[in-house]
């Protein structure tokens, strides 16, 4: 009988050093799963207030001077498909690989050995047909309501050979 209590006793010490499994009911997890579907949510700041983030939104299509004409290839309609299609995703790692998809190195026809200049990139949609369409940077961005930011780093995480989209923050094991 002894036996059993100190049988016990050592599970619960081994026990306390996991990691808990994260419940979607806990705030912290209704927070994430607002923020990764686009929808408004609240942050505390530093001074312990709360603000309200605002519920991400299709924005205003790029200039009529686009050279790619984006605004005449998509409807709002369309738009607004696209941007569902990316926020009900609703994971970092699907994101990140939907806009990796609609990526696509542009190849010059020449280039100097010694040129430190990075590459281009082009920017797709799928349009109504299911036919990827070439758009502006600034239309890709306004439809999926992200910021160039994010592009920059999935385009340095592709110029890696081993790249992964995983997202490693919190993951790391203590040594």
């Amino acid at each position: 009988m002894g036996d059993t209590k100190c049988y016990e006793n050592y599970a619960n010490a081994k026990r306390k050093g996991r990691k808990v499994e994260v419940k979607p009911h806990w705030k912290k997890a209704q927070k994430k799963y607002l923020r990764n579907t686009g929808q408004a949510y609240e942050v505390e700041t530093m001074s312990d207030s709360i603000k309200m983030r605002k519920a991400r939104s299709v924005q205003p299509p790029c200039a009529e001077s686009c050279k790619f004409r984006c605004f005449e290839k998509f409807t709002k309609k369309r738009r607004q498909a696209i941007f569902r299609e990316f926020w009900d995703l609703g994971n970092l790692e699907d994101q990140r690989f939907f806009i990796a998809i609609n990526l696509d190195q542009v190849i010059p026809t020449y280039r100097y050995s010694k040129s430190n200049r990075a590459l281009n990139y082009a920017y797709n949609l799928t349009n109504a047909v299911g036919e990827k369409e070439r758009v502006c940077k600034e239309f890709f961005c306004n439809t999926l309501d992200i910021s160039t930011k994010m592009i920059e780093n999935i385009k340095r995480r592709m110029a890696n050979p081993d790249f992964t989209f995983e997202d490693f923050r919190g993951k790391y094991l203590r040594q």
